[in-house]
């Protein structure tokens, strides 16, 4: 009997040990792209204080200013930046990567949902290069943005928006936004 029993809890540990192998991971493993939220949070604070000049451009009128904006005023004017974030779960491996040194660029794959379609990111000595472009084409309207952000040192220095909206039945709005910081 007690190689009976020996026997049994021989087999089950082999099974135990057996199947261990198989299972599935508790988490999946997120790629770490730039964190654009902090970098959000860090500029608002680097930045107040500073002027910035602003040029709005709306189908052919424009219209520029300059002013210094205060902490909520740099979160208000910086918010565009939430969009280009590649760190949000619904972006989990939906992006193909390729880096050349400390260069990284992010590519939707195709079949991928998401408004994020395109993020680089290219660091040079004190400056960096962020680029990114947002699509979203919906069923009664399509809106594009191609934005590029320029550091210098860690802080921005100046950021262009340009874009589109097309609203079912109204015409195509395209539009361009240019901050440079003084």
């Amino acid at each position: 009997m007690k190689r009976v029993g020996d026997l049994k809890v021989f087999l089950i540990s082999i099974l135990v040990v057996s199947a261990c192998g198989n299972v599935a991971p508790d988490s999946i493993e997120v790629a770490s792209y730039p964190e654009i939220d902090t970098l959000l949070s860090n500029q608002v604070l680097l930045l107040e204080g500073n002027q910035l000049e602003k040029e709005v451009w709306l189908d052919g009128k424009s219209e520029s200013k300059q002013f210094s904006p205060d902490s909520t005023g740099w979160a208000q004017e910086l918010s565009f930046l939430k969009e280009i974030n590649p760190n949000q779960s619904g972006y989990v491996g939906a992006f193909d990567e390729s880096k050349e040194g400390s260069s990284l660029e992010l590519q939707l794959q195709e079949g991928e949902n998401g408004s994020l379609t395109y993020f680089s990111s290219i660091p040079t000595d004190n400056l960096l290069s962020i680029r990114a472009t947002i699509h979203e084409d919906k069923d009664v309207y399509t809106h594009h943005k191609e934005v590029v952000v320029n550091f210098l040192n860690g802080k921005i220095k100046s950021y262009q928006v340009d874009g589109y909206q097309k609203i079912v039945l109204n015409d195509t709005i395209r539009f361009r936004i240019k901050g440079a910081i003084n």
